[in-house]
C-alpha cells in the first residue's frame, strides 16, 4: 500500500512540475496599447487673417472660435452666432472687447477678460452667459491638460495667450493617449495639439504641433508664461484683476459649459 501511495505522489508531482514548466515557458501577455483620443474642430470656411489690423489677434481668434462652434453645432442653449469671415465683424468684436477689458486703454488690442466677455456676448447674447471664462495655471503641464479636458468635455475651441502674453491664438484640436480626457481624468499624455493663428505671416492654420514644440518650441508657437503687467483693472464679471491672475502663469480662455 505504501508503495502504491508513493507511486501516486510521484505521478502527481510529475504532472505539477510539467504544468509549471509549461507556464514558465509561455510568453507573458503583451500589455494592451494605450488608447488614443483625438478631436479636431477646424472649420476651413470660417477662418480669416487679422491683417491689416495687427492689434486684432484676440478678436480675430474669437471670431474663428465662434465660427467653429457654429459649424460643429456645439453652442448649446442660447447660442446665436452666425458664421462670419468679414473684417467688419472682426472689428466689431475688437471694439466690444476693448470696451470690456481690464487692460490699460493706451495699449493696443485686448486681454483675456475682453476675450471671454466678447465670446459670451457675441456668441450667447449676454456678457453674463458664463460659457467662457479666463483661467491661469502655475505650470505648462497643468494648463495644457486643462485645455484638452475643456475641449473634450464641451467640444469648443480654447483661447491661448501666446507669445508670453503678447498674442492671441487658439487650440482647435488635440491628440492624446491614455484615459479619455472627456471623463475629466488627467491620466493621459498629450501627443500634440492643433493651433490656429490669425497672423498671416506665421501661417499657422490647423497646425499640428507636438507637445514638446508647444512647451518649448519657437517663440511664436510656444505656450509660455505671461510676462506683462498691463492689466491693473478689475473685470466687471468675475471681478478679477489681470495683473494678479495672470502674471508668470499660463493663461487661457476656456469653455465651462
Amino acid at each position: 500500500m505504501h508503495a502504491v501511495r508513493d507511486l501516486q505522489r510521484l505521478a502527481v508531482a510529475g504532472a505539477l512540475s510539467f504544468m509549471l514548466v509549461g507556464l514558465a515557458a509561455t510568453p507573458a501577455q503583451a500589455a494592451a496599447p494605450a488608447r488614443t483620443y483625438t478631436l479636431n474642430l477646424f472649420y476651413a470656411h470660417g477662418v480669416r487673417y487679422q491683417d491689416p489690423d495687427y492689434t486684432s489677434c484676440v478678436a480675430t481668434s474669437g471670431q474663428m472660435m465662434l465660427n467653429e462652434i457654429a459649424a460643429a453645432g456645439t453652442g448649446g442653449p442660447g447660442f446665436q452666432w452666425k458664421v462670419s469671415d468679414s473684417y467688419a465683424t472682426q472689428e466689431a468684436l475688437l471694439r466690444y472687447m476693448r470696451g470690456h477689458m481690464s487692460q490699460v486703454s493706451y495699449h493696443p488690442g485686448t486681454d483675456s477678460h475682453g476675450w471671454k466677455n466678447g465670446l459670451n456676448d457675441f456668441g450667447w447674447g449676454s456678457i453674463n452667459a458664463g460659457v467662457y471664462v479666463d483661467v491661469s495655471y502655475s505650470s505648462y503641464t497643468a494648463a495644457a491638460k486643462a485645455a484638452v479636458i475643456a475641449m473634450a468635455k464641451f467640444h469648443k475651441p480654447i483661447g491661448i495667450i501666446g507669445w508670453a502674453g503678447g498674442h492671441g491664438q487658439f487650440m482647435n484640436g488635440y491628440r492624446v493617449t491614455g484615459d479619455d480626457p472627456a471623463t475629466g481624468s488627467t491620466n493621459f499624455t498629450i501627443q500634440g495639439v492643433y493651433i490656429t493663428d490669425p497672423l498671416r505671416a506665421d501661417g499657422y492654420r490647423n497646425h499640428y504641433t507636438t507637445n514638446a514644440q508647444w512647451s518649448s518650441g519657437p517663440s511664436n508657437l510656444r505656450f509660455a508664461r505671461y510676462i506683462y503687467r498691463d492689466d491693473p483693472g478689475r473685470d466687471a464679471i468675475d471681478h478679477g484683476i489681470g495683473n494678479a491672475q495672470w502674471f508668470h502663469r499660463w493663461v487661457m480662455v476656456v469653455p465651462v459649459k
